[in-house]
């Protein structure tokens, strides 16, 4: 249903905080903002946004540069349809100081919480034992939001990135040298195995969480994938221990929309894109070649089929039908170049098409070029 300024608040009427947020979108003119939803003394405010669960730390996501306004919905669908946790997300159009201000995709911040990222809750105390071994949510990225405290890898392949690790959870202010050394650590095991072509590697990740990981960052040839907007997170040893990749993150420039880093081909592999080591390795490991095939198989015939994928989008097309023509008349900038874009419609339309086109062709490319054989049941 469409809501209008003039109609009484039928969800959330209360105080937020409210700042700019991104890196490169910040020198957009549309703007996307961080909101903290409080109470009158400016203390965390739980509340329920458009039917999501209830929280206090919100993104005001601004589709600029991708023009489509879907990209970051479809990326989130498809994950949540995969059975990660992903950042839930509501299309809304965003009045700020009664100046209207287009259309916006309200995004789930991502954090520890039951209904987000689900992890024990840690505190600065929790320094051995099973304690000690999580929860933890840490990421590879730019250094803006959380100041980019973290670590170095300890393995500098010499054709690759080493990674940088920066703190998530517990927050970098809260962080304790003995979780510190803990988790660098544990990342350092897994490296380390993987780059030696040990198979321990194994039993120290989530290989489901890995495979879906890499197949989203794939579908959508993100080139941020790997190097940035990648977060891991560890549970308690009790609670399994291993570490899971995810949740994903950030797609404004993927599914063909960068002009850079081969971001437009919808042939050739994200990971090739100037990242960390991992994925290669992984893909010298015949069990999580075995992994990736089988699991690509059954998606293709349900996510990720043809027909699933065009009814997704259209279902997007037709819920912005309205409300992207006052998005583009605020924002005048069909038709023309927007950093980093390579194809520029003349409508929203199309857009789509060449959304839907782009994608249709990646998933056949990579139909043909996902490594290995499916041998279960043989």
């Amino acid at each position: 249903a469409v809501n209008y300024t003039s109609d009484p608040f039928n969800d959330y009427d209360g105080h937020i905080t409210i700042e700019l947020r991104g890196n490169s979108s910040q020198y957009n003119e549309k703007k996307p903002y961080r909101i903290e939803t409080v109470d009158s003394l400016g203390e965390n405010n739980n509340v329920s946004l458009l039917g999501m669960p209830a929280e206090n730390d919100w993104i005001l996501n601004a589709p600029y540069s991708d023009k489509s306004l879907v990209r970051n919905v479809l990326a989130y669908d498809l994950a949540n349809a995969l059975g990660h946790y992903a950042p839930r997300t509501r299309f809304c159009e965003l009045f700020l100081n009664d100046a209207y201000q287009g259309v916006y995709v309200l995004i789930e911040k991502i954090k520890r919480d039951k209904n987000r990222v689900d992890l024990v809750e840690m505190g600065p105390g929790d320094n051995s034992g099973d304690a000690l071994t999580g929860g933890y949510i840490f990421k590879i990225d730019k250094f803006t939001g959380s100041g980019g405290a973290g670590w170095d890898s300890s393995v500098e392949p010499p054709q690759n990135v080493s990674p940088y690790f920066q703190y998530e959870y517990p927050d970098p202010t809260d962080i304790s040298p003995s979780q510190q050394n803990y988790l660098e650590q544990v990342m350092s095991s897994f490296e380390t195995s993987l780059y030696n072509g040990d198979d321990a590697y194994r039993d120290m990740i989530d290989m489901d969480s890995s495979v879906d990981f890499m197949l989203i960052q794939e579908v959508s040839r993100n080139v941020d994938a790997y190097r940035l907007s990648t977060f891991m997170h560890k549970q308690r040893d009790s609670a399994g221990g291993r570490l899971h990749m995810g949740p994903v993150w950030d797609f404004n420039l993927a599914f063909g929309n960068a002009d850079y880093m081969s971001g437009f081909l919808n042939t050739g592999w994200a990971f090739n894109e100037e990242t960390p080591f991992w994925w290669e390795s992984l893909l010298e490991d015949p069990i999580f070649i075995e992994a990736l095939r089988c699991r690509w198989e059954a998606l293709r015939s349900d996510v990720f089929s043809d027909p699933s994928i065009r009814s997704r989008l259209a279902g997007y097309e037709t819920l912005l039908f309205e409300s992207q023509e006052r998005n583009f008349q605020r924002w005048s900038i069909l038709g023309e170049y927007v950093w980093p874009n390579y194809f520029v419609g003349e409508t929203h339309a199309q857009e789509m098409d060449y959304l839907e086109n782009w994608l249709l062709s990646r998933l056949d490319w990579l139909d043909s070029n996902i490594p290995g054989r499916c041998n279960i049941g043989e």
